[in-house]
């Protein structure tokens, strides 16, 4: 338990990441961090750092109230927060960059997505109002040596 919060991660989640990132780590302990009054909708690590786990989550599954960025370390035995970051409207999912491992991208209930800089500052660099309705997914993409940013939103766009 870190600061009131508790997480969950399992056996087999352990598994998987030691499986993913080649390690033959052995651990038989569940790690926990539980968010306060928000619901997960979203968690990805860091295709940089394999101890580095990101969770984007609202308050009211969505429908009002905040969103925050989680980022944690989690390493055998401990999940640490490293940093968490608050938005006004509800977070739905998230996609780390391909070309910087400090940039981080999130999907807003308020229509935009935003840019995080999760080394720095716990606001937003950049902040993308592409949409009318609530932007659900978010995806990095690296095509053609270019990087982009795929949105997909309930007004039914994909941009």
């Amino acid at each position: 338990e870190v600061k009131g919060y508790k997480f969950y991660w399992s056996q087999s989640h352990i598994e998987t990441y030691c499986s993913r990132h080649n390690t033959n780590l052995t651990v038989h302990m569940t790690l926990t961090f539980r968010t306060k009054s928000k619901h997960g909708y979203s968690a990805k690590f860091s295709p940089y750092f394999p101890q580095r786990l990101a969770c984007v989550a609202s308050q009211y599954y969505g429908i009002a109230g905040c969103g925050s960025v989680f980022i944690f370390d989690v390493h055998p035995g401990e999940i640490r927060l490293v940093q968490m970051s608050d938005w006004s409207d509800g977070l739905f999912d998230l996609t780390w960059a391909e070309n910087n491992e400090n940039i981080l991208v999130t999907a807003s209930g308020d229509g935009s997505v935003q840019v995080w800089d999760v080394g720095q500052a716990q606001s937003p660099l950049k902040v993308l109002k592409e949409h009318t309705k609530e932007v659900n997914t978010v995806e990095w993409s690296q095509t053609r040596n270019e990087h982009f940013v795929i949105s997909a939103s309930w007004d039914n766009l994909i941009k």
